[in-house]
């Protein structure tokens, strides 16, 4: 998983409404500047809100938008799959070249399943405590 690096304010700090300040956002910047850890995913979304927001370029805001949830599904199966035992190369040629896993539509079909298989997991695991 790649990670960004962020620090300073919050999200919602600049995200907040009476911000409209939008040229010297000095928050986003100390946001992006600093040493917060941040999945991809986030950092996509805040480029959407920013070409929204600053530019009105609906359309790249559409497309940072349409990756940033790609990338996060993308993520969220690894990190199921490592947690069931496999090994993060078997897990990721899975991803790339079984053809369950084609298109987003199918990843997220894929994330629904392991999401229940872990559900049940736990609720089992829960239930012997």
């Amino acid at each position: 998983m790649v990670l960004r690096t962020f620090s300073g304010a919050t999200a919602s700090s600049f995200l907040a409404k009476g911000n409209d300040d939008r040229r010297n956002c000095r928050p986003l910047q100390q946001f992006r500047n600093g040493g917060i850890r941040a999945p991809l995913s986030y950092d996509l979304v805040l480029d959407a809100l920013a070409y929204l927001q600053r530019y009105r370029n609906y359309r790249f805001a559409i497309v940072q938008a349409e990756t940033a949830v790609e990338v996060h599904v993308r993520s969220l199966l690894l990190k199921l799959m490592l947690r069931y035992g496999k090994s993060e190369s078997e897990a990721e040629d899975m991803i790339e070249n079984d053809g369950k896993y084609w298109g987003v539509k199918s990843k997220i079909r894929r994330l629904d399943d392991w999401t229940a298989k872990y559900a049940t997991d736990q609720s089992v695991a829960s239930l012997h405590l």
